[in-house]
């Protein structure tokens, strides 16, 4: 029964492949105990036929190697072993189809959507001949379904290699991503390669807005964080609702300020992120979790910011309207408290919050009973401010239009009317909230009537609208019918102003500012500039000018900042001189070079010199540039300030202009600084143009080694004296396949073709018919393939691809099942010494599969999706050998296009440029972008497919073409894929976006590597690395690659500086006294340039932060990088060697040093309770009382933030 049970299986399989994927784990244990099972050879065949139906309808294929690792040498086994069918019972077969015609009809029946008719049809006639097939044919069929297994992942998954591997080798592909913005700085290098053409008017406030954020962060500039929110403010009112990408930049990093805050400025803070919600609205709702938590905290009954956070939340509820009614629960004790507890001056808390409920609408539904009764009490009390009262009554007046008053009417008509007889001055107001009730109340109010009568008659109050109400209920007449225009005037009235908030405009365009060219001249006029501090306080000056007169808005709001902060100009240097160029006229932007040409011909100044060389890459990577500077003298200045990358940019230009000897010296001393030992080697070796080696070698070894390139070289060069040479032609053919030249090669065929007798042609037949197949060519391949023996693989494997493109399907399977046949004998031989040696037939194997999938793909278009998964899994599973690679890639193009499979194209192009197939590598890219980038070297890479352009900036540079790849990445980063990036923000594909942040990562991330590699690591290319692995993490923060990358260059950074500081140090050592104490002062007071250490705790903590993530996020070996962090760790995490001295003091007996003792000990157990709680605990044991009471008042202390840590420490001191 079970195995009846499996047949019926397969049928419900083939409808419902992919909603079986849930079984599979329990499917699969079933059938491999059933494959094991030697007792019983037909459960071994059913299991074994299930198993296959089972992976090729649900798309499960290689990971039954990894789950199973036996699996595969069982079914190997099976070659050895089976030689009967697997059902022999020619009844049995019969019953089965008549189970399957039922079962397949119920199917239909039960699920109609999920069943293509095509389907059962292929499935009825196309699969049960294999119920009838030998066991041996079935194996190769399963194991084709299957995949061909990587033989080092075989022995890893039997364990034979150990499966730790390298970190580095691999990657996450997690689309699980965390926003980075709020963890990571964005300086102006960092956000210079976001900078477009199309995002010009995006990168000014992105960059402001960053290094803004990046002051607020730093505690120790707490003295600027006021002028900081206010320019973000001001930001944000210029951008509008343009602000709403900025958002995640600015929120974490306000909102952690505002808890650290003191009074005053905490209520600053709270102010302007009312405003800031004001003008992102709903937008905020990703941070409004964290912004209740801190109104909880700061909103107490005698707090002095309760106005403040009133007024936020009042902003809150506007801005999101009907969603902030699930956060009222949150409020509501801090919104109680204050109806019935305010205790500040003339209530002026409780008006401010009753005006804020008049904005919550509807929202307060669920708790109107909760806060209606205290809000009539506040006009119904006689000690209560007449001013609050007249709220209060404004308040139900405005609830009464959205809420449902009916079950609590008697709660408030009651004291409603013992406030209109006791005082005069609410009778007004308290009409006007009386007419609202009426007008919800309808009908029911009349029991109220005599009521209000008595007192409105006693009184003789007067109201009108009051009177027609109470009339119309009277005569029973419906309120509705005739009141629209007399009484909804007024309320209609009364609402416009809040209605005019709800939908104000969400769009602010960004206003572009006067610039004054009279401002900025004076600024970069460079006369009477004598001394370094002349030149420095010239660009101090031009920088803050730059920002005073920049016409974005953005950047002129740090104008005032920058006055006073000196680091925010030189941060903004680049973005605001861009900004202010284009303004400017010609003659202007000419006497403004001018100045800048005079300031880099200055000696000595590589302040200045750094500054404008930055600038004029900046200007380069824009629209508005490059800068109109002399690139010789760019060069020259980039040399002698050790700005080797730059250096090299500008000498290469040099170079293309005019080569000469010079240009050739600088060129091979720069290669030799950045380490690119290969680069200069290759400059010697043109200009030595030595002549090639008159040593002989055979063609065939470079055949052997894979060098295809090379002995296709020889190979012409040989025929072009051997043109009959068959030999020479074949081993030409043979290159021309492996580099995948079909054009050259069926070209070649044609050419000796004629002439070959049938010993040639059959040799040749092979290769021509691949090359026919490759272009298309059916008849010609027809021709070659009649020339292949048919009882050969290759024959019938090529007889059955021609039936398939001729939709000869029965034909072609018989072809199939004669290939799996031929292929039987040399698979077992192979497997039986070892799998490795039987890998290449697994190919074929898995070849023939996918043939056969291929025939499935043209029938039944709902399997498409599943074939193409199964297809790429296999390939990922397959070993990276590019020949094998190459056949399998091309069954499949007989129903999928490159460009409809380019993934799959992408990875086999990457795969022949890590393995040095450069020719096949660049026609592989070539065909997927339609055109050939060397045909146009000056034109950008096209970028219509940005998967693709990353790729040939790959193959760019591994072809050599380095500085090439680097420019084309970085431009076609710059004007394509991070504008589309940022452009796919606004839309809702967030598939899409996930896939370009991804791409824009790995950009990133392959830009600071070639920056690396084409500079090395010095103090001038250090930051332009960071920044691009930085980048990569932001974009990918879930990715082990950059997060290994950036800490790696951080602590290669730590590295590098700390041997520049012991170099200066002991320099400074053999100096006289004079210059040491000079050295000891540039120590003290670093340049750049100037190594200190500094230097070594900027890049420390990064490293750290950056091998915790990447250890994290490894998923193989994590021993370096652990084995780094522990090393920077060690070095570098040391507790102050101080505080054993100030331990040692705790009983001084001069009072005032001693309490300075105690609360600097104390200070520092707050932050480091380690470094203090072993020593104190010693010390408590002192024999001296007063060195005993000192260490418990510290340790008493600390019980209060470590109770824990102090209490271990006593347990182990007893």
């Amino acid at each position: 029964m079970k195995s009846w049970a499996k047949k019926c299986l397969h049928y419900k399989m083939k409808v419902n492949g992919s909603e079986m994927q849930q079984w599979m784990a329990e499917l699969l244990s079933i059938l491999l105990e059933m494959l094991s099972d030697a007792s019983s050879p037909e459960k071994r065949g059913v299991a074994l036929w299930t198993l296959g139906q089972l992976v090729g309808s649900t798309g499960h294929v290689v990971k039954p190697y990894t789950q199973y690792p036996q699996l595969l040498d069982t079914l190997i086994n099976f070659l050895k072993t089976e030689q009967q069918p697997i059902i022999s019972d020619l009844n049995a077969y019969i019953i089965i189809i008549i189970i399957i015609i039922i079962l397949v009809t119920t199917i239909i029946i039960i699920t109609v959507i999920l069943t293509p008719t095509l389907i059962i049809i292929t499935t009825t006639i196309y699969y049960p001949r294999y119920w009838l097939q030998g066991a041996r044919r079935e194996t190769i069929r399963v194991l084709g379904l299957l995949g061909a297994l990587d033989p080092y992942k075989h022995k890893m998954n039997l364990g034979q290699i150990d499966s730790q591997v390298d970190s580095t080798a691999l990657l996450s592909m997690s689309d699980n991503k965390t926003e980075a913005e709020a963890s990571h700085d964005l300086t102006t290098s960092e956000m210079l390669v976001n900078m477009s053409s199309s995002t010009l008017e995006e990168y000014f406030p992105a960059i402001a807005i960053a290094t803004l954020m990046r002051i607020i962060r730093d505690q120790t500039l707490a003295q600027y964080h006021t002028m900081v929110v206010q320019a973000v403010t001001f930001i944000f009112k210029s951008l509008g609702i343009k602000c709403v990408p900025y958002i995640s930049q600015v929120m974490p990093s306000f909102l952690n300020v505002v808890r650290s805050a003191d009074v005053n400025f905490r209520e600053f803070l709270f102010q302007q992120l009312a405003v800031l919600i004001a003008i992102v609205k709903q937008h905020i709702r990703n941070y409004l979790d964290d912004i209740f938590t801190l109104i909880k905290e700061f909103w107490t009954i005698n707090s002095p910011l309760q106005s403040t956070l009133i007024l936020l939340v009042e902003h809150i509820a506007v801005a999101l309207g009907a969603e902030f009614k699930i956060y009222l629960p949150q409020l509501m004790p801090q919104i109680l408290k204050v109806l019935m507890h305010d205790t500040s001056k003339d209530r002026t808390v409780t008006v401010k919050l009753l005006l804020a409920l008049q904005k919550f609408g509807n929202n307060l539904d669920d708790y109107l009973h909760l806060v209606l009764p205290p809000i009539v009490r506040l006009f119904d009390a006689a000690d209560c401010p007449v001013p609050v009262c007249r709220v209060a009554l404004e308040t139900v007046d405005h609830l009464a239009d959205t809420l449902d008053f009916t079950d609590l009417a008697s709660r408030i008509i009651h004291p409603l009317v013992r406030t209109l007889d006791s005082c005069p001055e609410l009778r007004a107001t308290g009409m006007e909230t009386l007419c609202a009730l009426v007008v919800q109340l309808g009908r029911k109010y009349q029991i109220f009537i005599p009521l209000v009568h008595r007192v409105v008659t006693k009184h003789k109050i007067n109201c009108q609208r009051y009177e027609v109400l109470s009339c119309k209920i009277l005569t029973e007449t419906t309120i509705a019918e005739e009141e629209d225009y007399l009484l909804m005037r007024h309320r209609l009235s009364r609402h416009k102003n809040r209605d005019l908030a709800l939908t104000s405009s969400d769009t602010t365009t960004i206003k572009r500012l006067h610039v004054s060219a009279g401002n900025l001249q004076r600024a970069w006029t460079a006369t009477r500039r004598v001394s370094k501090d002349d030149w420095l306080e010239w660009l101090r000056r031009l920088s803050i000018e730059l920002l005073k007169e920049s016409p974005s808005p953005a950047l002129r709001s740090c104008w005032a900042l920058a006055q006073t902060y000196s680091q925010l100009p030189r941060d903004l240097f680049n973005a605001a001189f861009v900004s202010c160029w284009t303004e400017l006229s010609e003659a202007l932007q000419k006497e403004l070079i001018q100045s800048l040409e005079q300031a880099l011909l200055v000696p000595d100044l590589p302040e200045i010199t750094q500054t404008i060389l930055n600038l004029a890459e900046f200007m380069e990577h824009c629209d508005k540039g490059p800068l109109p500077l002399d690139p010789q003298l760019l060069g020259e200045r980039a040399m002698h300030c050790r700005a080797y990358a730059k250096a090299l940019h500008y000498k290469e230009d040099e170079f293309h202009k005019g080569p000469n000897s010079q240009v050739f010296e600088s060129l091979i001393s720069i290669n030799n600084k950045l380490q690119q030992k290969e680069a200069a080697a290759g400059l010697l070796e043109y200009v030595m143009s030595h002549q090639a080696s008159d040593l002989k070698v055979q063609e065939r070894w470079y055949e052997k080694l894979h060098n295809w390139e090379v002995a296709l070289k020889l190979y012409q060069e040989r025929l072009e004296t051997n043109l009959d040479d068959i030999e020479l032609s074949l081993g030409q053919m043979r290159c021309l396949e492996a580099l995948g030249e079909w054009g050259q090669l069926h070209s070649v065929a044609n050419q000796h073709w004629n002439q070959l007798k049938d010993d040639g042609r059959q040799r040749m037949s092979r290769m021509a018919a691949a090359a026919a197949w490759g272009l298309g060519q059916w008849d010609s391949m027809e021709q070659y393939v009649n020339c292949i023996p048919r009882d050969t693989q290759d024959g019938a494997f090529y007889r059955a691809v021609l039936s398939v493109h001729r939709e000869q399907y029965s034909t072609a399977q018989q072809l199939i099942d004669s290939a799996r046949d031929l292929l039987d004998t040399e698979l077992t031989a192979m497997a039986g010494e070892s799998y490795q040696r039987a890998y290449g037939a697994m190919v074929s194997v898995q070849m023939l599969a996918e043939l056969e999938e291929v025939v499935q793909y043209k029938l039944v278009p709902e399997r498409r999706p599943t074939i193409r998964k199964m297809w790429w899994d296999r390939l990922q599973g397959c070993q990276h050998v590019v020949e094998d690679w190459q056949r399998i890639i091309q069954v499949r193009t007989l129903v999928v296009t490159p460009q409809e499979d380019m993934y799959t194209w992408l990875k086999y192009a990457s795969l022949c440029r890590k393995s040095g197939r450069l020719m096949l590598s660049h026609k592989t890219l070539v065909m997927l972008m339609g055109m050939d980038p060397t045909q146009t070297p000056d034109q950008a890479l096209p970028a219509h497919h940005p998967q693709v352009t990353f790729a040939y900036t790959k193959h760019m540079w591994m072809a050599g073409r380095r500085e090439e790849a680097y420019s084309q990445l970085h431009r076609f980063i710059q004007t394509s894929l991070q504008p589309q990036t940022i452009q796919l923000m606004g839309q809702d594909d967030e598939k899409q976006q996930e896939l370009r942040r991804r791409l824009l990562a790995r950009c990133y991330l392959k830009l600071g590597q070639w920056q690396e590699s084409l500079q090395g690591i010095n103090e001038n290319s250090i930051p332009a690395v960071l920044q691009y692995y930085a980048a990569a993490t932001d974009h990918d923060g879930t990715w082990y690659k950059a997060w290994h990358a950036w800490a790696y260059m951080n602590f290669e950074t730590v590295l590098f500086y700390k041997h520049q500081q012991q170099q200066q140090l002991a320099t400074g050592g053999e100096m006289g006294s004079t210059a040491a104490q000079r050295a000891a002062a540039d120590l003290t007071n670093p340049r750049p340039g100037v190594p200190s250490s500094i230097y070594i705790s900027q890049f420390t903590v990064p490293a750290v932060d950056g091998f915790f993530r990447s250890i994290a996020l490894s998923h193989g070996s994590s021993l370096q990088d652990t084995l780094r962090l522990l090393t920077l760790w060690f070095d570098y995490g040391q507790w102050p060697e101080v505080i054993p001295q100030l331990i040692a003091r705790i009983d001084t007996p001069r009072m005032l040093v001693g309490q300075l003792i105690h609360h600097l000990l104390i200070d520092i157990g707050k932050h480091h309770p380690q470094a203090l709680v072993y020593p104190l605990t010693v010390a408590r044991k002192s024999a001296s009382s007063a060195r005993r009471s000192a260490a418990n008042k510290i340790l008493n202390s600390m019980c209060e933030h470590s109770p824990v840590l102090v209490n271990q420490a006593y347990m182990v001191s007893l």
